[in-house]
């Protein structure tokens, strides 16, 4: 891979898995904030931090196979497991909200 793609596709993952933790943790707050239990709270938050320390173990990891030319950029990779898994967990509690207060309503 050159070294320019693997340059632009650091520089994308940065932004894009920084904005795509935020987003996310920022809309889950405002959308499922009173139906959050604490441990699905907890785990929620737990997994953001994980994700936001694998964004930058990756991408630590690219910059020193740059440095030490060798090839490191399937390091690019490691975070986004644990995005979709928090996308998983997400969209589960909101389909659950959703259905506790269908219950509610009738």
């Amino acid at each position: 891979m050159p070294t320019w793609l693997l340059v632009v596709l650091l520089i994308g993952q940065i932004f894009i898995g920084f904005f795509a933790a935020m987003a996310m943790m920022f809309m889950a707050c405002a959308e499922n904030a009173p139906t959050l239990s604490k441990r699905l709270d907890r785990v929620l938050v737990s997994l953001w931090v994980t994700f936001i320390i694998a964004l930058a173990v990756s991408v630590g990891i690219v910059i020193v196979g740059l440095i030490n030319a060798a090839q490191y950029s399937h390091a690019l990779l490691i975070p986004w497991p644990l995005l979709l898994l928090i996308a998983i967990i997400w969209s589960w509690v909101s389909l659950r909200a959703k259905r506790d207060k269908d219950k509610k309503r009738g």
